[in-house]
């Protein structure tokens, strides 16, 4: 299953990661303790990348429990 833009970007919302696409291919996602991720922004989002937003996420979280 495809995963569309939309659901991609509601991860990141909740985890407190700053993302923009300012009129390029990637959204780009950034933060403070676990860096930053390109993503191609055409839809729909292939599975690997998909995953890639997760692993993200999931650094975000162990970063955040760090502190």
């Amino acid at each position: 299953k495809l995963v569309t833009g939309v659901q991609t970007c509601a991860l990141p919302i909740c985890a407190g990661i700053d993302f923009d696409q300012h009129g390029t291919s990637h959204v780009v996602f950034r933060h403070g303790l676990a860096g930053r991720l390109s993503v191609p922004a055409h839809r729909p989002i292939k599975p690997v990348y998909a995953v890639r937003v997760v692993r993200f996420v999931e650094a975000v979280r162990g970063a955040d429990d760090a502190e």
